[in-house]
């Protein structure tokens, strides 16, 4: 409650571009509704989150020159947004020795080459009297995976979809563990014809935007957030596997407290990680990190360390997430999105209200503002 009847916003709204005053003890603050705008009072422009490319320009990253080492990983999900009126160009490579993945435009459809170690896959997605390079937006989303067989085989598993609606998949075996990658390239390279699996020898002409990886946490990750509510109930983050595996990850609010809830596919885990009510209104910042069944969840700095084991302490110690991240609650149109009973926001559609912000996966800060206003949330 505040302390006094008079409402900060009707004495003077600052808000700017759409922006929505909210009146507090402190006075009024701005949520802006308008991604194009940021700022105290949503009076800054906001750096666009297209990126335009004209054959010479590209976006680069190398491990090697800032002496890291390369990142190994069992499964990577790659999504990119797309136009152009040209046939050809490299949209994306990521890479280290004979380990790379490589996607491009070719001849007006979407090529897509990898290697892993010995192997190679090949792929293109080529529709019947449909071409990618209409100067329209098009969705492209590649993901691989590596399933090991045994101590000496190990599958990978390649798809990749357009728009949601045009799709081709592939798999390898062979003797490998993880995915190696060292070097990222986006939009183009100084030699795109000399990258490993290049089909096309142009960079990328035309428009791009959200080269987003979605949240990969099979053996270890971190996620951070912050949020506010007045609300004693409510589910914030939901990411669940695909049956038959019951892998999950889920953050709520239950009775005015936070909870973790994580599934390994030996059976869920749940942990409280504050001590108070944390529906008052103010900011709170989340951070989960997991290493195997080792897990540490820390609510405005305190700190909570836990197991993640469910009623088997020899099960799994991998988080197998296939499905979408999801923000805010289950509903429509994925209210039928299967979900434990222990987890009890989830079960009564007991969504989140209030803001959220700042989520980082892995590192990576996602623009969760971006992604509402493309979904119409």
């Amino acid at each position: 409650l505040r302390g006094n009847s008079s409402d900060a916003c009707e004495v003077r709204d600052l808000c700017r571009h759409g922006g929505i005053c909210i009146s507090t003890d402190s006075g009024p603050i701005c949520e802006c509704r308008n991604s194009d705008y940021e700022g105290e009072f949503c009076e800054k422009d906001k750096a666009p989150s297209e990126a335009v490319f004209r054959g010479t320009e590209f976006l680069s990253y190398d491990l090697s020159q800032t002496g890291g080492e390369p990142i190994v990983s069992a499964q990577d999900t790659i999504t990119l947004y797309f136009k152009t009126r040209q046939p050809n160009g490299l949209l994306f490579y990521t890479g280290e020795g004979s380990d790379y993945l490589n996607v491009a435009i070719k001849e007006g459809c979407l090529s897509l080459t990898m290697g892993l170690a010995n192997g190679k896959q090949e792929m293109q997605i080529k529709p019947n009297k449909v071409r990618f390079d209409d100067n329209q937006w098009h969705k492209v989303s590649v993901h691989r995976r590596i399933q090991e067989i045994s101590a000496i085989t190990s599958f990978c598993r390649l798809s990749a979809v357009v728009d949601g609606v045009y799709a081709d998949h592939s798999h390898i075996a062979g003797k490998f563990t993880m995915l190696s990658s060292g070097r990222l390239y986006v939009g183009g390279s100084i030699n795109t014809r000399a990258l490993p699996g290049a089909r096309v020898h142009n960079n990328f002409v035309g428009c791009m935007r959200k080269v987003l990886p979605t949240w990969n946490a099979k053996k270890d990750g971190n996620i951070s957030f912050k949020f506010r509510t007045n609300e004693p109930y409510g589910l914030i983050l939901f990411n669940s596997g695909k049956p038959p595996r019951t892998d999950l990850f889920a953050v709520e609010i239950y009775n005015g407290q936070i909870y973790i809830q994580i599934d390994l596919g030996a059976g869920p885990s749940k942990q409280r990680g504050s001590k108070k009510r944390i529906n008052d209104g103010a900011w709170h910042n989340v951070t989960f990190r997991r290493v195997g069944r080792d897990a540490q969840m820390s609510v405005d700095g305190l700190k909570t360390d836990f197991k993640a084991m469910g009623k088997n302490s020899k099960g799994s110690a991998t988080l197998e997430l296939d499905s979408n991240l999801y923000i805010g609650g289950l509903g429509p149109p994925f209210s039928d999105v299967p979900v434990p009973a222990g987890l009890w926001t989830a079960a009564l559609h007991q969504g989140f209200v209030g803001c959220f912000k700042d989520l980082v996966l892995n590192n990576e800060p996602i623009d969760v503002a971006s992604f509402a206003t493309e979904q119409d949330f």
